[in-house]
């Protein structure tokens, strides 16, 4: 079992030489082996983060600062990448939990010790073994991205630099493990030069040049490059480095504590593009010049059951930060659950006013470039383009529809777009399911607006329909939606109701929203999620872990379920499209991945200056087990023993099992069982209730099971008996006696009655029985810790009262003597 084992150790230290470079004969800008290459990246950024999830009682690194290596690249650099394997104990903690929320599936594990396995029989190389003993504390990447130019495209400049704490251990890992694995004649196996007393290998005719100071293994597919990174490891200098650079600085203070950084020079490449760009053709560029911002930023941080990436992007001179508002994302409560892809922002008509200025810019450069009308519209010349304003009034006198006050003008709220499930015919073909949403103040005013915009298209249509055509109008038709009042939208193309776009309004919490559906059976799940009838994305698992890693502050939002969009395209690669071995490669190549997970983003003010976005992937525990429960079935429903492994998290807790009998089960209907193991449950006051309640305290929690019912109540289930086993380790030294099954429900917590029956396997073995059906369930130690702690608190407080009512005595009668008798 791969088990992470081997930690890295040790501390840098900086060695410095003095001795001039020997002369190489390099192309510049040239390409690079992508073979090499390939093999170099999996190695260290890949196996990097791999790296931080070495055991929790390994020995640390030294204490490191992160983006060290950001004081070896020239300050102009255009991109720079980091992963930081030292980085804070709490980002360590929270990553191996991350970690195992994938991990602990066992066919999980399987299949990833088959592909190590296999990689280290082809290669000879044992990851655990050959790497994870010397790499770190830093691993980073470096480029300088090529500029367009007008006759020809240069490759990009880059830089490696993987850390490495025992020089001996990655030198003989690169010329022995690594190019024997690689099997290639060319590749060095032993240093061929020196750049001022550093070790290096240049191979022009490979286009690839390495260097071996004493912290780091150097690759880049360019000389200079390579020698200017060396340069400033002999020499530091910081205001010659990108660690140096204001940009950069400001970016580090304003992203949080962090695993991995991304830095993206962003003027000097919007610089560099502008100088390859004809005088004549800038205005095209510069109209939109005043929102490029100086850099964009972004950092990588580990949830217990996620990652969040946090992004950095300073405004402008003259910008001003969007501002949030409170109602944000309620139209989440309208989108059913089960939604692919939701996507929310605020006030369009802000965005359109606000982007007023660029688009007249560029509307100037576009009249002042244009010699010939002849293939303007009929009607059109060049001052109706001239500006915005000239635009919109041609717009309406040409088919009456007035864009700032028909379109924009209303959409002044939050607004939202929503991908429903695909379903695919025969052919493989669909019609999606969209949704789009908008916060309106007054709906009568809105509906005749859209109205407005109807009747503009038909105008666009008959004057694009030719003399002999009859033109297909847009016609509207009023309907009802699951008991909703609503607009059909109709034509010769769009016949049966399913394919019939339309739009309606509903209210949330008071506040009204219009929904346009692409087809009648989007207009219905949103009405049934609106009422309760279906679950909404906004009560949806995925989706609320998701809001709970973004910023509590959101002006935008980006949600995609990738669960159900994995599950969509396995089931679609059917051997019509796919032969049978690239079917089997991509289902081994999904097992890999996280079976349950989701992604978002959001966007928000940071600062005055800057705004600060955030990125997430949520992660739910996969499921041990989900048992079908046919209808009509009773009496006793066995759910077999699931193991699962939390060795690389917690040791002493290790590799445990769980199984579930109920007694007399009655379904009334088709369910299912899915029994899901969590290292961190997501309630926990409800233990110390129930452990003060029976006299005892929380001394540790091993592990907790989650038990979902899909079409199943308590009552039809009946009494459960749970089965919890854990590393024998964890029982004995907690005491077997101590230790009980919790069962919480809806924040209710009770002591299950528990029995320990024994030891099995390195296992001990603990039943509980549940009365009240199934829910979250732990296993958890109490100590016995009885009330002379309550007591002695109760008579500290008892104590402090009487002597603040002392006090208050002794003031009270000093102030009536201090107080002069009245003479009669």
């Amino acid at each position: 079992m791969f088990a992470f084992d081997n930690a890295v150790k040790g501390k840098l230290s900086m060695r410095h030489h003095a001795m001039e470079p020997r002369q190489r004969d390099g192309k510049g800008l040239c390409g690079m082996s992508w073979q090499v290459l390939s093999l170099l990246v999996v190695v260290s950024l890949v196996l990097g983060l791999l790296g931080l999830a070495r055991p929790a009682g390994a020995t640390a690194l030294a204490a490191d600062q992160g983006e060290q290596t950001a004081k070896l690249l020239p300050a102009d650099i255009d991109y720079y990448l980091t992963v930081d394997l030292d980085p804070s104990e709490g980002q360590l903690a929270k990553f191996r939990s991350f970690l195992n929320n994938w991990w602990q599936n066992p066919d999980v594990q399987t299949e990833w010790d088959k592909l190590l396995k296999q990689a280290q029989d082809e290669s000879g190389i044992d990851i655990e073994q050959d790497v994870f003993p010397w790499l770190g504390p830093e691993l980073a990447m470096g480029m300088s991205l090529p500029v367009p130019a007008r006759e020809e495209q240069t490759d990009a400049e880059m830089v490696f630099l993987i850390g490495t704490m025992d020089k001996d251990a990655s030198d003989a890992f690169f010329f022995d493990k690594l190019a024997s694995a690689l099997e290639d004649e060319e590749f060095p196996t032993h240093p061929s030069g020196d750049y001022k007393g550093i070790d290096v290998v240049y191979t022009p005719e490979e286009e690839t040049y390495w260097a071996f100071p004493e912290e780091y293994i150097v690759f880049s597919n360019n000389q200079s490059f390579l020698e200017e990174s060396l340069d400033l490891m002999i020499t530091p200098n910081t205001d010659a480095s990108l660690g140096g650079s204001p940009d950069f600085r400001k970016a580090q203070a304003s992203l949080p504590d962090r695993a991995g950084m991304l830095y993206y020079n962003y003027a000097h490449l919007w610089e560099q593009s502008l100088s390859q760009i004809p005088a004549e053709d800038n205005f095209m560029f510069e109209a939109f010049g005043n929102s490029i911002p100086s850099c964009i930023a972004a950092s990588l941080q580990f949830a217990s059951n996620g990652m969040v990436t946090t992004a950095y992007y300073p405004l402008s001179k003259g910008m001003t930060p969007p501002i949030a508002e409170n109602d944000l994302l309620r139209s989440a409560r309208i989108v059913p659950s089960d939604a692919w892809l939701f996507l929310s922002g605020q006030n369009v008509n802000a965005s359109w006013y606000g982007a007023e200025d660029s688009l007249a810019k560029y509307l100037k450069g576009v009249t002042a470039n244009i010699d010939d009308e002849s293939d303007f519209p009929e009607g059109m010349t060049k001052d109706d383009i001239a500006s915005p304003d000239a635009l919109s009034r041609w717009v309406e006198k040409k088919v009456g529809l007035n864009i700032n006050r028909d379109i924009f003008g209303w959409m002044t709220g939050e607004y939202s777009l929503a991908l429903l499930p695909l379903s695919f015919d025969e052919y493989g073909s669909t019609f999606p399911d969209l949704l789009l949403l908008f916060e309106v103040e007054n709906p009568a005013e809105v509906n005749n607006h859209l109205t407005a915009i109807i009747d503009a298209i038909n105008k666009i249509i008959e004057e694009s329909t030719s003399e002999d055509e009859t033109p297909d109008r847009l016609r509207t038709s009023a309907t009802s939606i699951g008991g909703v009042e609503a607009t059909r939208i109709t034509n010769n193309a769009m016949k049966t109701d399913d394919g019939s776009p339309g739009w309606l309004f509903l209210d949330i919490d008071n506040t009204h929203y219009l929904v346009i559906g692409t087809t009648t059976g989007a207009l219905e799940a949103a009405v049934a999620a609106s009422e309760q009838e279906i679950l909404s994305l906004d009560e949806a698992e995925e989706y609320r872990g998701v809001m709970a890693l973004l910023l509590d502050t959101k002006t935008s939002l980006a949600y995609s379920n990738l669960s159900q969009i994995f599950n969509a395209i396995v089931s679609q690669a059917s051997s019509e499209y796919m032969s049978r071995q690239d079917r089997e490669d991509f289902e081994r190549f999904v097992r890999y991945l996280p079976l349950q997970c989701a992604v978002g983003s959001s966007g928000n003010a940071g600062s005055a200056d800057a705004v600060i976005g955030t990125g997430v992937l949520y992660l739910l525990p996969p499921p041990l087990t989900e048992q079908t429960i046919s209808r009509g079935t009773t009496g006793r429903i066995e759910i077999p023993e699931q193991t699962f492994d939390f060795s690389n998290t917690a040791p002493d807790v290790g590799r445990c099992a769980v199984s579930i009998s109920i007694d007399d089960a009655n379904a009334q209907q088709e369910g299912n069982i899915k029994v899901t193991a969590m290292e961190e449950l997501p309630v926990g006051s409800g233990f110390e209730l129930a452990a003060a309640r029976s006299g005892a305290n929380i001394a540790d929690t091993a592990y907790g099971i989650k038990v979902d019912k899909i079409n199943l109540t308590d009552d039809s289930i009946g009494t459960a008996t749970i089965t919890m086993k854990v590393n024998r380790a964890w029982a004995d030294n907690q005491g077997t006696d101590n230790v009980k099954i919790f069962r919480i429900s809806e924040g209710a917590c009770e002591v299950l009655p528990t029995v320990f029956t024994g030891y099995q396997e390195n296992q001990a073995v603990f039943v509980g029985t549940s009365a009240n059906g199934l829910s979250y369930f732990a296993l958890v130690a109490t100590s016995s810790e009885k009330s002379e702690t309550h007591w002695a608190l109760i008579g500290g407080i008892i104590a402090g009262v009487l002597v603040i009512a002392a006090v208050v005595m002794v003031l009270s009668l000093r102030r009536r003597r201090a107080v002069p008798e009245i003479s009669q």
